[in-house]
């Protein structure tokens, strides 16, 4: 950067003194060669005016530091105002783009130190004014310009971030599945833990999820919680291992296994945990179960009835023993 000013006084007595030595050339010359040196000129009367030379702060690639990087373009005709952050403080350094809707690039600018910008269209249409800063989210808009300066304020919501350890006891829970879904159920973002139990799901807006947290092994676990704007909350989710419960049901005169048997579970209030018949082999299974007190009831088929008639001939007549909708 420099910046060049000649002062009236020197640039004069200078002129005297050229004009002293060179008594042969006119005033007139004498100030169209300072002209050439980049000092003065002739105003055309036989005087002599000063020049001024400034040059804007430029970075090394020649931008301008802030505001438009096209300054001057399209005269009056410019899309101007100020970007605030969620709390209304105006964001500093913030990159607008002015792109027109084929999404060629027009114009971009980087916000003051009070969030101001200007970007320039250079002619009327619509346009879609894109706004970017650090940790905020990304926004959009569009801008109709016509004749005249367009005021259009961009308020950035704050990108949040989630973090948190998933553990049961004092051990860490790695490979758990963690699903944050917004007031809608909708799926926001997910993510499993790692090694050493930890999670981080970036990228949030503010507002209130619902975080559920699920391992194999384990009992799932749902929670309400809230994120700030622009803000890093931490969350550590405790897991349950859950029980296991398996066994097989035998027939208690000749020991061996009885399939399709009704198996069902309560809790220690008589509430029915859950249900379910008998494999092949008698088998059953209940799993994730919390820690507690529980009753286990096994019967048999239901009774079935049929009618048939005997005419004194011997006759065969089988029964098929099941719980409904079984074969």
């Amino acid at each position: 950067m420099r910046t060049t000013v000649e002062s009236v006084e020197e640039n004069a007595e200078a002129a005297k003194s050229r004009h002293r030595g060179d008594s042969g050339r006119s005033v007139t010359a004498l100030a169209q060669q300072d002209e050439d040196n980049g000092q003065y000129t002739n105003n055309g009367n036989g005087s002599v005016d000063t020049t001024l030379e400034r040059w804007s702060p430029e970075d090394p690639d020649g931008a301008q530091l802030a505001g438009s990087l096209f300054p001057g373009g399209g005269g009056g005709m410019f899309v101007h105002g100020v970007v605030h952050g969620p709390g209304g403080d105006p964001v500093s350094g913030a990159m607008l783009t002015l792109t027109d809707s084929g999404g060629r690039q027009i114009d971009r600018a980087r916000s003051d130190e009070e969030g101001g910008f200007r970007v320039h269209p250079g002619s009327g249409g619509t346009y879609i004014l894109i706004a970017s800063a650090g940790q905020f989210q990304p926004s959009a808009s569009m801008v109709a310009v016509n004749d005249r300066p367009v005021r259009r304020d961009v308020e950035l919501s704050g990108a949040g971030v989630l973090i948190g350890m998933v553990h049961a006891g004092t051990r860490p829970v790695p490979g758990a599945m963690v699903v944050l879904t917004d007031v809608r159920g909708e799926v926001v973002a997910s993510g499993a833990t790692g090694s050493g139990g930890g999670y981080r799901l970036p990228d949030l807006l503010g507002g209130s999820y619902t975080l559920t947290v699920s391992a194999e092994g384990h009992r799932p676990v749902a929670t309400q919680i809230s994120v700030p704007d622009g803000q890093e909350t931490t969350v550590d989710v405790p897991l349950e291992a859950g029980t296991r419960l398996t066994g097989v049901v035998r027939s208690a005169n000749l020991g061996v296994p009885v399939p399709e048997a009704q198996v069902s579970l309560l809790d220690s209030t008589g509430g029915v945990v859950s249900a379910m018949t008998t494999d092949a082999e008698g088998g059953y299974e209940f799993t994730d179960l919390p820690g507690g007190e529980y009753t286990v009831i096994a019967t048999g088929y239901p009774p079935v009835a049929s009618s048939l008639h005997l005419d004194g001939q011997e006759a065969v007549h089988d029964v098929a023993l099941g719980h409904s909708g079984s074969e």
